[in-house]
């Protein structure tokens, strides 16, 4: 009786077994050996000046916010062990090719071409990083995209980045209501507006707007919604001369 309870185990077992490695071959993603236990501060040298250049500059400057990393529990097989490095798949989603810049323990910069992705392998901490969308077309520019996030010693992320990520856009509409010439600076850009409505398209964000007409100049405060609308439309106040806008 004892045999025969024996053999069904090693049988389920061996049909465990054989289901698993179906498994393993089926997804060729599947990493099946740990992350490398060491990994260098610079894959070259002189990468954490330039990243940290770039990722500086494109946080003082307009951006929009990247979409955060998420656990790739399915990367590897095997348990996480915190001896072992943090692993990071970028994937490139857009129509053209981006730029990646990681600053924080393990510096990293690297291009990524539209449908493609990039794993790389980095020490644990916290991390900014920065995506170039220079190379993109459309007009509007998609701007650039920052974010920050924390990787853990052992653990594996994902990260995705569509065109729709890239491309958040709102309309700006504006009336000029005064009678004469109207001059708005937006952007670090100018537009001379006349008697037909101004209407542009302004990446997502707050703004802050320059108007310059025949009774004087006044800044407003522009909130552009992705898909969104803002209008506004300035005129002159007869009385005590004063611009007015809504």
């Amino acid at each position: 009786m004892a045999a025969q309870h024996d053999i069904r185990i090693r049988f389920y077992f061996s049909i465990m077994v054989a289901i698993l490695q179906l498994y393993l071959t089926g997804c060729s993603s599947t990493q099946l050996s740990p992350p490398p236990a060491f990994v260098p501060y610079e894959v070259n040298p002189g990468d954490a000046s330039k990243v940290k250049g770039v990722v500086d500059n494109i946080r003082t400057r307009r951006y929009s916010e990247a979409p955060s990393f998420a656990p790739n529990n399915s990367l590897w097989f095997f348990s996480p062990a915190i001896s072992y490095a943090a692993t990071l798949t970028i994937t490139n989603d857009t129509e053209c090719k981006l730029g990646f810049y990681l600053k924080g323990p393990s510096p990293r910069q690297f291009g990524i071409a539209s449908d493609e992705a990039q794993t790389v392998y980095i020490s644990e901490g916290k991390y900014e990083f920065a995506i170039d969308t220079g190379l993109c077309s459309g007009q509007p520019k998609p701007r650039p995209l920052y974010g920050k996030d924390i990787f853990t010693a052992g653990h594996a992320y994902k990260f995705s980045l569509s065109q729709e990520d890239i491309e958040k856009f709102g309309k700006y509409v504006l009336k000029n209501e005064t009678g004469g010439k109207l001059t708005i600076e937006v952007d670090g850009t100018s537009y001379k507006v006349g008697h037909e409505p101004l209407s542009i398209d302004l990446p997502q964000g707050t703004y802050i707007a320059t108007l310059r007409v025949r009774c004087g100049v006044m800044t407003t405060k522009i909130e552009i919604a992705k898909d969104g609308q803002y209008m506004s439309r300035v005129w002159c106040e007869s009385r005590n001369g004063v611009i007015q806008s809504e």
